[in-house]
């Protein structure tokens, strides 16, 4: 054991030696001969030299072994002269690095080995500059939106395409531009755009600049000046227009008139139209929806590459002024676009719009026209004149302007015949009368000649001659003479004017002027506005308990009832309506007074005759008549306590009312006109206290009415009561305890028979749980009245408003219409029967809303809760009454019934009738042999208006499209296929279906849907860049097959994209189409998919 450790000691302190002798190379230094930049130029060249040196102070190292290599990427940078040196006694070997063509930094490595062994790695590096500037590829966008910034980026690049770049600070590489143009264009420098830059390079080589085009669509050239051995060169990023509309502008045909001959296709206006953006460029491809003052002409239009739109509108046979609306919208909507765009010659917002004529030929005859023809006198409230209109019209119907049509009026019939068989003369005060004078010129923006007709005036009620079935009537004659052939033509119309009408009766066209095939709508109006369907005048007398338990609640029940019987009063009309007051009360207690407090006698306060129930004034449980009061003896009383101050207010201003003795009814207000004021007066003078004489309220009540007349025929009286009656006897006479009072005219019998052969009506309201509701119930139904219950003063008020209503009758009467279509007028002459069908064919439309056919419709102007009459609304279907009427019996031939019904004050009945236009000629219908008959339901008295008569004209069919024959133009068929020669040619093919004649246009564009390379797809058309522009010549060959060949060798692998095919006419605004298909571009032997749309 011992042997062993002497042996392991000695190994270790050999190879502790051993180590410590190897040499220290650390010292050791390797640099290149040029410490700053050579070029890669594959000629500059350095000397790599290493010095091999050790120990402390360092001493050179001979004979050591230097192996160089270059690693990675530093082998494409350059190459060695030797792989290996060995250093000489000053320690240093060496190689040399010449340059390739690339530029970087190249680290070259080496090893140094010492003749102990010594192993050293060691490095250095060396930049390599590029060369002198060669050439450039711009990164540009080839369009942008004119009055855009945007971004060019030079990449300057050496002959062997290294970055001219800034990292050898020692060279500065500027990059000089200039860029014309007007329209704000230039380079961004700071915060302004200058036409001049000097624009060094960065890091990466590249020259980056942000410049705004011109706001003005078009080219902008960018110059790019020499430097070194690159040329520079030109840059043109092309401007075009925003797609959002802010102008446009409009060219007005001329000239603006044109005959409405409806043949001659060179009668027709070319509208233009140009849409601009914001800088005022024209937008191409814009969408601009174009519509007429004539409902459903209208159309779609997209302005071509010059930002045009045009369209032809007419030729027409139909005369009149046609506004033409142009508006720029939503693609593919109606939606305007830009609802602040403004039009340039209008100062419109958000579309133009213009006028054009089509004027009417030669006249050739006259119609004549008014609605109503049957109508109130003038001395009747509400009355007024009514429009009669000539018009004067060519071949076609159309209206003609400047023509002369003279008006004449008959002298007034106001003859009858008696019931004797005499005649007798109506009493007119005012003839009817034409204004204004009758010689009038047809008006130039309707082509009516309008006078007025005022129907004539009679003696009202009370003044000599009055009658109140007064009628008057006259005819009202139009002349006019062709002033080419002299041909006199003339129309008249017959007026009635009654004193006493129920109705009025009109009737509408909604189009006058309506095409073969069209379909127009006949209204008929009835309406209840009559004079005599005013309400009836009411006669109506309040009867009111004034016996002492009024006094009770607070506030008291007189109270509350004075206030509800207030607001009755003032629901009815002054001037119009009669009312009258009686209060009854028993106070033969008091000897006939009604006394609520005391009076003054010298210094003492004399309680004499005051009801013993005075407290129940006001405040029901307390006294509430001042300090001490009433005191011993009722020896007090304060004349300002809210005792006395509540009767100052309500009760008489205060003071004691003498009924008198025996007299248990007082006529408060006699029964008569009277304004609210006068019933105020009459209501605040009645105090009650006593008992409750009914009956003989009662019969003071129905005393105070007239003889029954017609015209005056609502009669009521509304009797309120807290309580049974007590005194005076059974208003029945079914009681006779106590025993009855007899009076003049009824005796000791029934009030309420009496009442009731009177023909007044008794509303009764019983206050309170007191009352006796069965015998006031009786009251009510005995005589047509109403009972009414109130469980209290609150209720009052509701219950007077509803009789008020109750009150307020209306005369009416059941009505009927014969609207007979089976005799009609074309051209003036009568046709009748089936011949009825070649120009007119009823259309039954249930689901048209307001125009349906047959739509019936009742109901009122003033809606009221509940209804006082009823209304209703539905469809009918009168194929059958209109094609075989014969089936069912009594029914003529094209005539269609209605029954209307009741027609009341503000009740409107309408029909809607639909026809379809089947033949032209100017139309007339209705007139005598369309009468409305009405029966008033009271009176019995009848009346017959007939329907307004009316008169269209019917022209002969015109092209669906006003805006002339369309053009087709489509693209279909888009293929793109490889050129077997070259894989970067592609042969892209499609065909053209057009049926114009106008040279087309033709280009083949291409986008990116997977990157924005050249251009992404999502950006405008207009942005898009072009392979070619074609141009097709016209006639012949515009439709077909068309192909071109495209280099794609530009287009990045892999991506997708479309390649579009538009094709427009060469004439501004005219028709356009495109079509498109995929294209993914693959190398060599990979072929993308082609999808086609």
């Amino acid at each position: 054991m011992k042997i062993h450790r002497i042996i392991l000691i000695a190994l270790g302190l050999f190879f502790m030696v051993s180590i410590t002798a190897a040499a220290d190379l650390t010292p050791s230094t390797m640099v290149s001969s040029n410490l700053g930049w050579i070029i890669a130029n594959g000629n500059d060249q350095v000397t790599i030299i290493v010095h091999v040196m050790q120990g402390s102070p360092a001493t050179d190292v001979s004979g050591a072994n230097v192996v160089f290599s270059l690693v990675g990427d530093s082998q494409d940078l350059g190459t060695l002269s030797s792989p290996s040196a060995t250093t000489g006694i000053d320690g240093i070997a060496q190689t040399v690095f010449r340059s390739k063509t690339k530029s970087g930094t190249v680290t070259i490595n080496a090893t140094v080995t010492s003749t102990d062994g010594t192993i050293l790695p060691i490095s250095c590096t060396q930049r390599i500059d590029h060369d002198i500037p060669s050439g450039a590829v711009v990164d540009y966008p080839l369009k942008v939106t004119a009055g855009s910034v945007t971004q060019i980026v030079i990449p300057l690049t050496d002959i062997s395409n290294n970055p001219v770049d800034n990292k050898n600070t020692a060279e500065i590489h500027n990059i000089v531009l200039h860029m014309s143009g007007d329209g704000g264009a230039g380079f961004l420098q700071g915060t302004e755009y200058v036409q001049d830059l000097t624009v060094p390079t960065d890091g990466g080589g590249n020259a980056s600049v942000d410049l705004r085009v011109s706001t003005l669509a078009g080219p902008n050239n960018i110059q790019i000046y020499p430097i070194g051995s690159y040329l520079g060169g030109l840059v043109t990023i092309t401007g075009v227009a925003d797609s959002d509309p802010c102008y446009l502008v409009q060219l007005h045909p001329s000239p603006s008139s044109w005959p409405a001959d409806g043949k001659d296709p060179e009668h027709s206006f070319i509208f233009y139209w140009t849409v601009l953006d914001k800088n005022h460029n024209p937008i191409g491809y814009a969408d601009l929806w174009v519509t007429t003052s004539k409902p459903g002409e209208e159309v779609h239009l997209i302005t071509g590459p010059d930002g045009i739109a045009s369209t032809p509108y007419g030729a027409k046979s139909i005369a009149g002024i046609y506004t033409i609306t142009a508006t720029p919208v939503v693609p593919g909507t109606t939606t305007a676009m830009n609802a602040t765009l403004l039009c340039t010659d209008t100062l419109e917002s958000g579309f133009c719009s213009q006028t054009v004529e089509f004027t009417a030929l030669d006249p050739v005859d006259m119609f004549l026209t008014a609605s109503p023809q049957t109508m109130v006198s003038m001395d009747v409230d509400g009355a007024k004149p009514v429009d009669v209109k000539a018009r004067v019209v060519d071949v076609s119907g159309n209206a003609v302007k400047g023509e002369t049509v003279i008006f004449t009026k008959s002298a007034d019939t106001l003859t009858y015949t008696k019931p004797d068989g005499t005649l007798g003369t109506f009493a007119e005060t005012v003839s009817s009368s034409l204004t204004p004078p009758t010689t009038v010129t047809t008006a130039m923006d309707s082509g009516y000649a309008t006078v007025q007709f005022l129907p004539g005036t009679f003696a009202k009620k009370g003044e000599t001659g009055y009658d109140e079935a007064a009628t008057g009537s006259c005819k009202v004659t139009a002349t006019w003479t062709n002033g080419k052939t002299g041909e006199v033509k003339t129309r008249e119309i017959t007026f009635v004017w009654k004193n006493y009408p129920f109705l009025t009766v009109e009737s509408e066209i909604d189009n006058l002027d309506p095409n073969v095939g069209d379909i127009i709508n006949v209204k008929i109006w009835i309406k209840g506005t009559g004079a005599a369907l005013q309400p009836k005048p009411i006669d109506v007398v309040l009867c009111n308990d004034r016996s002492g338990s009024m006094l009770l609640d607070y506030p008291d029940r007189m109270v509350q009832a004075k206030d509800a019987a207030l607001t009755f009063s003032s629901k009815l009309t002054e001037g119009k309506d009669h009312i009258g007051l009686v209060s009854f009360g028993d106070n033969d207690g008091e000897s006939g007074w009604a006394k609520l407090a005391p009076t003054k006698s010298g210094s003492s306060w004399s309680w004499d005759h005051v009801y013993g129930s005075w407290y129940w004034v006001a405040d029901d449980s307390a006294y509430e008549c001042g300090n001490g009061c009433p005191g011993y003896y009722y020896n007090k009383y304060d004349p300002a306590s809210p005792h006395q101050l509540y009767l100052n207010a309500h009760y008489n201003a205060g003071k004691p009312k003498d009924y008198g003795d025996n007299v248990y009814a007082s006529n408060d207000l006699v029964l008569n006109l009277h304004t609210l004021t006068e019933v105020t007066g009459g209501l605040d003078g009645i105090v009650p206290a006593g008992g409750t004489p009914t009956r003989e309220g009662l019969y003071n009540a129905v005393s105070q009415f007239p003889a029954y007349s017609t015209e005056r025929p609502v009669r009521a009286i509304i009797l309120l009561t807290d309580g049974k009656w007590n005194t005076g006897g059974d208003p029945e006479s079914i009681k006779t305890s106590p025993s009855i009072k007899s009076f003049p005219d009824v005796g000791t019998g029934s009030i309420i028979a009496w009442a009731n052969s009177k023909k007044i009506k008794i509303f009764t309201i019983g206050l309170g749980s007191d009352v006796s509701s069965d015998e006031l119930t009786r009251y009510a139904t005995d005589t047509g009245g109403k009972y009414y219950p109130a469980s209290d003063p609150t209720q009052l008020a509701t219950i007077y408003t509803d009789i008020a209503g109750a009150l307020n009758e209306q005369a009416g009467g059941q009505t009927q219409l014969k609207a007979d279509f089976g005799k009609i007028t074309v051209d003036g002459n009568a046709v009748t029967g089936d011949a009825v069908d070649e120009y007119l064919e009823y259309v039954y439309n249930p689901g048209g809303g307001a125009s349906s056919s047959t739509l019936v419709k009742k109901y009122t102007e003033v809606p009221v809760i509940p209804p006082k009459n009823q209304y209703y609304e539905y469809v009918r279907d009168d194929t059958g009454n209109w094609t075989n009427p014969t089936l069912i019996p009594g029914l003529t031939p094209k005539q269609l019934d209605f029954d209307v019904g009741k027609i009341i004050l503000n009740d409107i009945w309408m029909a809607n009738i639909q026809f379809e236009m089947k033949k032209a000629g100017a139309i007339g219908i209705f007139g005598d042999q369309s009468p409305v008959t009405f029966i008033d339901t009271v009176t019995g008295k009848s009346q017959t208006v007939t329907v307004p008569s009316k008169i269209w004209t019917i022209h002969p069919g015109q092209a669906d499209n006003p805006f002339g024959t369309p053009t087709t133009l489509t693209v279909t068929d888009v293929l793109v296929t490889p050129v077997a020669t070259d894989p970067n040619l592609m042969t892209v093919s499609w065909k053209i279906g057009y049926d114009g004649d106008k040279h087309l246009n033709e280009k083949l564009l291409y986008c990116s849907e997977t990157s924005s390379n050249p251009v992404s797809c999502a950006a405008s058309q207009n942005l898009w860049p072009a392979y070619a522009n074609l141009l097709i010549s016209p006639p012949a060959g515009n439709s077909g097959t068309y192909s071109f060949v495209i280099d794609t060798s530009t287009l990045k692998p892999g991506d997708i994209y479309r390649i579009t095919v538009r094709a427009s006419e060469s004439t501004p605004g005219g028709k356009e189409n495109s079509g498109s298909a995929l294209y993914s571009k693959g190398d060599v032997s990979t072929r993308a998919f082609i999808k086609l749309e």
